[in-house]
């Protein structure tokens, strides 16, 4: 019996770290892994292979997921039904749309919508169970930098 009770514990303990690890998220261009962009809510950082630099986070209580950096902001509504069209965040314009068919990913099929922030031209992809999973700065046909991990920033709770 205590060999079982020591059994739980040790997987409580493993899965407890797992989930305080997802304070910090990778995106990652296809083909380019020197070019990976690090966002961490742990040391309030972002980083890259040509840039160190801070990175603020909403508040919990905030109605929003959303972060801030000298060239990337990103904001969405917490709750589904306060998704409208067009918001501001911070000053900065906002606008999302739902993409009629859902992306796929390693056999995964993900429902995002298309947030698009107009300081700097940034298009973000947002699942409401993965979280952030993709972004790319448009009109540069620049590289669509992809989430490293299973679950992105502002992912559901389930995911993990």
């Amino acid at each position: 019996m205590w060999k079982y009770a020591a059994i739980g514990a040790t997987l409580f303990l493993s899965s407890s770290v797992a989930v305080a690890e997802a304070n910090n998220w990778t995106y990652t261009p296809i083909g380019d892994g020197q070019a990976s962009i690090f966002f961490s809510m742990n040391d309030q950082k972002i980083t890259s292979h040509l840039y160190k630099g801070k990175i603020s986070f909403c508040e919990k209580t905030e109605d929003f997921f959303c972060f801030s950096t000298e060239y990337f902001n990103f904001s969405i509504p917490k709750k589904k039904e306060n998704r409208i069209s067009e918001w501001r965040k911070n000053g900065i314009s906002f606008d999302s749309k739902k993409l009629t068919s859902p992306i796929r990913i390693m056999g995964k099929e993900i429902s995002v919508y298309k947030i698009s922030s107009h300081k700097p031209d940034v298009e973000y992809y947002y699942s409401d169970f993965y979280g952030l999973v993709a972004f790319r700065v448009k009109g540069n046909e620049g590289p669509l930098f992809i989430l490293e991990e299973s679950c992105g920033f502002g992912s559901s709770r389930l995911c993990r």
